[in-house]
């Protein structure tokens, strides 16, 4: 299971919903594919941003967030799905956000999180260099950690597939030390200076 924990690279994460939202104004509904999501923290992350941004009505009618990963021989599933988490992952939130999110564990220093952002999110088992992608049309891919562990010669067909199942003008978001792939620079174009957040082209 890699690194990772809540609202981490969240500066980035923030620049990637305002330029989805400036793409995809007013009350559309969005289609959101967070792949290699490890443990969770990631995509209950960015939902949690989104329930705050739009409000709790508004996020479980209009949003809709698929996270992936390949591992399940980690915990994958008994951690995502039951979303309890440790207090050394979530204690780097907003104030506020612990109380409003999540639930202490009885007497301990676990933490799950909210029914409504739990069961908002569908975890899937799936690995990218299959390039069969389980769901098309989406308008927010976020592949963050994880392009970087691949073979150079699949990451070019991998970042393909992602072009291939966003709709027009949908938002594409990977690592900050991650530039794209040679031969794939002219599927994307790159939306701010300081993060790697990308609109088809």
């Amino acid at each position: 299971m890699g690194f990772t924990f809540f609202f981490r690279d969240s500066q980035t994460l923030s620049q990637l919903i305002e330029q989805t939202f400036k793409l995809f104004p007013g009350s559309q509904n969005l289609k959101i594919w967070d792949a290699g999501s490890s443990n969770g923290a990631e995509p209950y992350t960015l939902a949690i941003m989104l329930a705050e941004l739009l409000g709790k009505d508004e996020f479980m009618k209009r949003i809709t967030i698929y996270a992936s990963d390949k591992n399940i021989s980690s915990g994958f599933d008994k951690i995502i799905q039951s979303g309890i988490y440790d207090i050394s992952q979530i204690i780097r939130m907003p104030d506020g956000y612990l109380e409003k999110y999540f639930t202490q564990v009885d007497d301990t220093k676990n933490y799950q999180i909210v029914d409504f952002i739990k069961d908002h999110i569908n975890f899937v088992h799936h690995d990218l260099t299959s390039l069969k992608p389980f769901e098309t049309n989406f308008n927010m891919i976020l592949c963050k950690n994880v392009i970087m562990h691949i073979l150079p010669e699949q990451r070019v067909d991998v970042v393909k597939m992602y072009h291939d199942v966003l709709v027009t003008n949908g938002t594409f978001c990977t690592e900050q030390t991650q530039n794209m792939p040679e031969g794939t620079e002219h599927l994307f174009e790159k939306l701010v200076a300081n993060a790697n957040v990308y609109k088809k082209v």
